[in-house]
């Protein structure tokens, strides 16, 4: 009911206001589609989500891994992989001020909705978007610069016709890259090492022990923190000050546990005191299996890191 009632007040809104010409109405339709996000939870539109929050806060400083993938390729088009300036058309960067992935996701919701199309169109789009960067301007989004080199986007309002795009770039790029990267292969080859000394526990300590079952949890943890490493983006459940695959513009591995042994079940074992802990307090870990999939996975990722020393 309470749904039916704001797609009705959209529709009758957009229907008289269009296209939007005040700073007012945009606001207004923002919240409004904020409110239809938040009585579907299945759809899914993060960036939509994003800007509606945005727009009402003096600057963004939470959530802000959901454009983490598109400040990436905004930072991917300015430098190359050594920090160094690239001189190209700014694609990604255009994109960004005009809002593609925000139209894309809109461009959903109103389709879900049945809401008029009429904003997405070109000329509305344009107008739509201009007035929303002037309502964003001076509300920067702050960022880890730690993630993707970028401290901070902001609009900036140059007269009454004109926003510009300022992008602040980590002053340490060129100097700390190499060497976060190096601080971070560390990290991963102790969590190589702990997973290893847990294997070889598992197999020289008597069956059914104490310090057998200490060493497989041990070896549970690793695994489950390595794959994390290779195969989970920042995003996932907002693990924002992570280190992973992305920190070197890798692709996410796939890695494949045997049945009954998946990731899912290795958190629940960990995590939880479930009934499945109850009714099965030993399951049948394939340690063997499971340690022959991290050690490919691990091996892939070292031979692609080139000129990466530890």
């Amino acid at each position: 009911m309470v749904t039916t009632e704001i797609v009705n007040k959209l529709e009758q809104f957009l229907n008289e206001h269009s296209p939007l010409t005040k700073e007012c109405q945009v606001i207004y339709v923002m919240v409004e589609f904020r409110k239809l996000l938040d009585h579907n939870n299945d759809l899914k539109l993060n960036i939509l989500r994003f800007y509606c929050d945005w727009i009402l806060h003096t600057n963004k400083t939470r959530n802000n891994w959901v454009i983490e993938q598109i400040t990436q390729e905004v930072y991917n088009e300015w430098f190359d992989k050594d920090g160094k300036f690239v001189p190209s058309h700014k694609t990604k960067t255009s994109n960004f001020i005009g809002a593609d992935h925000l139209r894309n996701e809109l461009e959903e919701l109103l389709r879900e909705t049945k809401l008029p199309m009429d904003l997405i169109q070109k000329n509305n789009w344009i107008k739509f978007i201009g007035l929303l960067n002037f309502i964003l301007a001076d509300q920067p989004i702050i960022l880890n610069p730690s993630m993707n080199h970028i401290k901070e986007i902001r609009f900036k309002c140059l007269n009454n016709d004109t926003v510009a795009l300022l992008i602040s770039f980590d002053d340490n790029i060129t100097k700390t890259d190499k060497t976060y990267q190096r601080n971070i292969i560390k990290c991963l080859k102790y969590e190589q090492r702990i997973l290893n000394k847990s294997f070889y526990c598992i197999k020289t300590l008597p069956l059914n022990s104490l310090e057998i079952k200490i060493a497989l949890e041990s070896f549970l943890i690793h695994v489950r923190n390595i794959h994390d490493f290779l195969c989970k983006p920042k995003n996932y459940n907002h693990l924002e000050n992570d280190v992973n695959y992305t920190d070197f513009n890798f692709e996410k591995s796939k890695l494949i546990f045997p049945t009954n042994n998946s990731i899912q079940q290795i958190d629940k074992f960990l995590a939880h005191i479930t009934r499945k802990r109850i009714e099965d307090p030993s399951p049948n870990w394939e340690v063997d299996k499971i340690k022959e999939t991290i050690d490919k996975a691990l091996e892939s990722f070292f031979n692609q890191l080139g000129k990466i020393k530890e």
